[in-house]
């Protein structure tokens, strides 16, 4: 009995051993090599921005937008359908709506969300960012995509009138018949501001006598010719046809800006210190100093990266098309796209020329 007893003990003890040997040989180490999974937000991770980088990148997609340039005929007329099939080049099928506009109207409705993209100048760009004539508030929701050229502002007189310098006309309270360019237009608001800066206004030269009227080139060149006006002011490229047209039948002289007025249109506006060379006209034999304003693309400040990046893109790719467009651009470069903008780059632009390396 005392045998079966200690038998029993032996076999239960047995089998207690062989359960436990067969647990240990059932469970599986890790393998060396493996890792735990990294937690949302890891390092492991790309990082939000370079992952919406890759995608903007590579997104071929086409764009719907409205376009606030022009109306038909002229130099942004040109302009316009040139950065438009610059679009559809490099995003093929998109929609662009164009609107007619100007440099004043273009950037409130691109500060309000009514065009994605719009044209206007440089100097008009920095007074809606900052505030102050032509605009009555600020308007902080502009960038800009590109920089494309220079306009330039040119005032001529006949020599019939007697002027021979701006300040003279001050000075002497000269009965001057002035074209000053259309009313509300860049060449307009930068002749306000020049002879502000010189000391007189629109309501001084009335008060003297003399005569403001608000005509576009054509006009204006039409009446300078007719012995209409006295002289003429418009802001655009050089040289000017109009301003040829009108010497025809006129001996002309083209206007110096004085070095200190034109460093001031400089700081307090955005304009550039610009150089009309000798030779540009034939009346014209040297040098004269002048203010300049560049034609930019905008776009709202706080929009997605989208457009700006694919509006940079399409420039960026295509700027052997965009100089055949017109002449007026046929300086253009890389860099020169990000320069002389007047109000800040939008950051999708400025993702797109940062990963091209051209800033």
């Amino acid at each position: 009995m005392k045998k079966s007893s200690c038998f029993i003990l032996f076999l239960c003890g047995l089998m207690v051993f062989s359960l436990l040997l067969l647990g240990a040989c059932g469970s599986t180490p890790a393998p060396a090599n493996q890792t735990p999974a990294s937690p949302a937000g890891s390092a492991a991770e790309p990082a939000p921005g370079a992952a919406a980088g890759q995608d903007l990148a590579a997104d071929t997609a086409p764009l719907n937008v409205t376009f606030a340039g022009s109306s038909p005929g002229g130099v942004w007329y040109m302009v316009m359908g040139g950065v438009t099939e610059t679009i559809n080049k490099s995003f093929p099928q998109s929609s662009v709506t164009v609107v007619p506009g100007d440099g004043v109207s273009n950037l409130i409705r691109v500060a309000n969300g009514e065009a994605e993209i719009g044209m206007s100048h440089s100097a008009i760009a920095a007074a809606a960012v900052m505030g102050g004539d032509p605009f009555e508030e600020v308007y902080e929701n502009v960038a800009t995509v590109a920089a494309l050229y220079p306009s330039h502002l040119q005032f001529v007189v006949t020599e019939k009138s007697g002027i021979t310098s701006i300040r003279q006309i001050m000075e002497n309270q000269m009965k001057a018949r002035l074209s000053v360019d259309a009313p509300g237009s860049t060449g307009e608001l930068a002749f306000k501001r020049m002879i502000n800066e010189y000391g007189f206004t629109y309501e001084d030269i009335e008060r003297w006598g003399g005569q403001v009227v608000y005509k576009n080139m054509g006009d204006s060149s039409d009446m300078l010719s007719d012995g209409l006006l006295d002289g003429m002011s418009t802001m655009t490229l050089y040289p000017a046809s109009p301003i040829t047209e009108a010497a025809v039948n006129n001996k002309l002289i083209m206007m110096d800006i004085e070095p200190a007025i034109a460093a001031a249109l400089s700081e307090k506006y955005g304009y550039g210190v610009s150089t009309i060379p000798g030779g540009t006209y034939q009346f014209q034999p040297e040098d004269v100093t002048s203010a300049s304003s560049y034609t930019v693309i905008c776009v709202p400040k706080f929009s997605d990266d989208e457009v700006a990046y694919k509006v940079a893109k399409s420039i960026a790719e295509n700027l052997a098309y965009l100089k055949s467009v017109h002449v007026a651009m046929e300086d253009l470069t890389p860099l020169g796209l990000t320069e002389n903008l007047g109000a800040p780059l939008h950051p999708g632009a400025e993702r797109y020329y940062r990963e091209q390396g051209i800033l």
